[in-house]
C-alpha cells in the first residue's frame, strides 16, 4: 500500500490520528534503519525512532514540514538523521575502550594517554563531519577501517580516506 503524501500529510499536521498513525505504521522500522546509520546501536535506534516519532506528534515536529521546500520523505530522513546525530552528542564516548585496544603499536591506541581528555574529544568531535564523527567514534572503540567499511556500506578506500582525515582532525587538537 502506497502512502499519498499529499493527503495524509496535511490530515497529519491537522492532528489526524489517523493519518499519524499510518506514517508510523509505515515509516517507524524505517526511522530506526535511518537511526542505526548514525547510532550504530539496534536498541539506542530504537529509543531514537520513539523519541522521533514523539517529536513527530506531539512536539510539533510534522508541523514544521513544507512541502514547497521539499519532499516528505526527503525531510523525515533528514531529520531522524539530526535526532540521531544529537542523541549521540550527548552520549559520551566509550573512553575504556579507547585505552583497552591490544595492540599498542595499532593506529587506534592512545599509549600516551593523548586523547584521555573527555575535552579534547569532544573538541576533536565537533569539529568533524557527521561521517567522520562516525568513524571517530568507531575508532576509539577499537574497530578496524576494513570493518568500518563493511558496517557503514563503503569501500575499505573510503573507510581508510575518513581515518586518514580523523587522525588529521587529532593531530590539529593534540598536535601529536
Amino acid at each position: 500500500m502506497s502512502i499519498d503524501f499529499k493527503i495524509v500529510v496535511p490530515a497529519a499536521q491537522a492532528g489526524d490520528k489517523a493519518a499519524q498513525d499510518l506514517l508510523m505504521e509505515k515509516f517507524y522500522a524505517w526511522s530506526v534503519t535511518q537511526a542505526k546509520t548514525v547510532a550504530r546501536d539496534p536498541e539506542q535506534a530504537k529509543d531514537i525512532a520513539v523519541d522521533f516519532w514523539t517529536w513527530m506528534f506531539t512536539g510539533g515536529g510534522i508541523k514544521e514540514y513544507d512541502p514547497e521546500k521539499g519532499a516528505f520523505y526527503s525531510w523525515m530522513e533528514m531529520r531522524i538523521k539530526y535526532k540521531a546525530q544529537d542523541a549521540m552528542k550527548k552520549q559520551k564516548p566509550k573512553l575504556a575502550y579507547y585505552s583497552e585496544v591490544s595492540d599498542p603499536n595499532s593506529w587506534s591506541a592512545d599509549p600516551s594517554g593523548r586523547l584521555g581528555a573527555m575535552q579534547d574529544l569532544e573538541t576533536i568531535a565537533n569539529g568533524l563531519t557527521p561521517k567522520q564523527r562516525d568513524v571517530f567514534y568507531r575508532l576509539l572503540e577499537g574497530t578496524t577501517p576494513k570493518e568500518i567499511a563493511e558496517e557503514c556500506g563503503m569501500s575499505e578506500k573510503r573507510a581508510n580516506d575518513l581515518v586518514r582525515q580523523v587522525r588529521e582532525a587529532i593531530y590539529k587538537v593534540t598536535g601529536e
